[in-house]
């Protein structure tokens, strides 16, 4: 069987057309394999190729929301409100309100006390601001309403006095006991300076 110029260049074409769809010789290698065989066409077997699925598209736009997330307030714990004027000066000293504790350890001495009331007596010249000042941070403090006057009225000695007077006492018990005494008698001289209490 002869195969004629117009056949060849059919089958060229449809050689080249089975070339994309399936891995194939090149077409002058078929083609010769043509002319020295049979005459008859290689039964080509093509694979065929399916494009992947792309996910489905969706026509709606997601809605975006701009609202701002909602702040939340973090409220202070109120602490637990003093039962005595040396718990006020103590809480002062903790919050390091040095010049208002200096004022209510010096300045100041307690004439009547009740929790959300403290009447003192001024022993120098304060500024009238002060009794402001303290019952704002006790208020904010212990989540309670305060209220510290100035009186005329007599009262105690202040926390620093207090001190004082009990340093005093502790020095003249510890010069009048019968060891310190003998070294006192050993040394003259010699004194107390200070009391170092034992624990």
């Amino acid at each position: 069987m002869r195969i004629t110029s117009q056949s060849l260049a059919c089958l060229e074409m449809i050689l080249v057309r089975l070339g994309y769809a399936s891995e194939l010789p090149p077409p002058a290698a078929l083609i010769k394999q043509l002319q020295e065989g049979s005459g008859q066409a290689p039964v080509v077997a093509s694979q065929k190729y399916s494009a992947p699925h792309a996910p489905p598209t969706s026509h709606h736009t997601p809605r975006t929301s701009h609202r701002a997330a909602p702040v939340l307030a973090v409220q202070p714990v109120a602490l637990p409100a003093p039962e005595s004027f040396e718990e006020v000066v103590a809480l002062f000293d903790s919050r390091r309100e040095a010049m208002l504790t200096h004022h209510l350890t010096h300045d100041l001495r307690l004439v009547r006390f009740a929790p959300g009331r403290i009447e003192m007596q001024p022993v120098t010249h304060l500024s009238p601001d002060i009794p402001a000042r303290i019952n704002r941070h006790l208020g904010e403090w212990t989540g309670m309403r305060w209220s510290l006057i100035f009186t005329e009225e007599q009262g105690a000695p202040t926390l620093a006095e207090m001190k004082k007077l009990a340093a005093e006492k502790a020095r003249a018990y510890a010069e009048a006991h019968p060891k310190v005494q003998a070294v006192l008698a050993a040394f003259p001289g010699a004194k107390v300076l200070d009391i170092i209490p034992t624990t």
